[in-house]
């Protein structure tokens, strides 16, 4: 009696569990589309976020925030963030929309979804940002509108609505995007904007400002000395040198011809870049010959 009784409670947690993880599976009507390796038309896809199929264990599983953000216990229940395996939780600021490698200067906090249903999603910073701008059952998604409007569109190529978020579905928007101005990443390839062409990083903002001017692996690079000295990097701040790619000041030859030496005293490489170490670095500078600013002080001339 005591063993059926002990089986019992491991039968009700462990459905509990189940029904609170989603994490119970495959179940039976999910099979066909399990051996077609189609997990993303699965209904276990649409309702718990389980759309990718993993190959050797032959099952649908969850694999991104992006899983989550499109199913049913994200919109329903706020489980829209990718964790061990299920759709979960995050917390007061809910999902963060994936981004591509190339989505700089954009910080960690790249959109919260999750919200009290009465949240007016139009006034976030969410919405300016990422297009997520509707209130949908508690949730503030993109609509085609909000994401042509959004700064991600005109800054990296996310004019499109898909799922709810923004996305780069358009090799036009990746060409009207700062990234192929500034980066010359204008053409698309999947579902981000990449550098294709050689004359695209010839003719970018990031080829006459950091020497970027020629195409590896979908992006412009700055591959030997050359590009560098050529540069407005190399001419304002002093990084002449090719080093991983990019350039940087190598020594400290490099960065006393700089404006930034000759003005500030920035006319010590250390890690890549020219800073104030020394007073004599001041000393060279017109901050000290003109402003009489002669000593450096937690890394300017003071």
């Amino acid at each position: 009696m005591k063993n059926r009784f002990l089986l019992g409670i491991a039968a009700v947690l462990t459905g509990t569990l189940c029904f609170l993880m989603y994490a119970c599976g495959p179940y039976p009507e999910y099979e066909p589309f399990i051996s077609k390796g189609r997990c993303d038309l699965s209904p276990e896809c649409k309702e718990y976020g389980a759309c990718v199929h993993i190959i050797h264990l032959n099952k649908c599983v969850v694999e991104s925030d992006l899983d989550c953000q499109r199913s049913n216990v994200c919109r329903d229940y706020g489980k829209c963030i990718a964790a061990d395996g299920a759709c979960q939780r995050g917390g007061s600021e809910g999902y963060k929309p994936e981004r591509s490698q190339y989505d700089e200067g954009w910080g960690s906090d790249a959109g919260s979804t999750y919200q009290d249903t009465s949240k007016n999603c139009e006034v976030t910073e969410d919405c300016t940002k990422w297009g997520l701008c509707k209130n949908e059952n508690g949730v503030c998604v993109a609509t085609t509108y909000s994401c042509q409007a959004s700064r991600a569109c005109k800054e990296n190529g996310r004019c499109s609505e898909k799922g709810g978020s923004c996305v780069v579905d358009l090799e036009s928007d990746c060409k009207k995007s700062t990234l192929c101005q500034q980066k010359g990443l204008c053409s698309l390839k999947g579902g981000q904007c990449v550098a294709s062409l050689e004359d695209d990083c010839k003719q970018s903002q990031g080829c006459k400002d950091d020497g970027q001017c020629v195409l590896q692996d979908g992006g412009c690079i700055a591959p030997s000395d050359d590009y560098c000295a050529k540069s407005d990097l190399c001419k304002e701040d002093g990084r002449c040198r090719s080093i991983d790619k990019k350039c940087a000041a190598k020594r400290d030859k490099d960065c006393e011809p700089s404006k930034g030496c000759q003005e500030s005293g920035r006319c010590s490489a250390d890690e890549g870049k020219c800073v104030v170490l020394v007073d004599e670095d001041c000393q060279k500078s017109s901050a000290c010959k003109v402003d009489g600013r002669c000593r450096v002080e937690n890394g300017v001339c003071k």
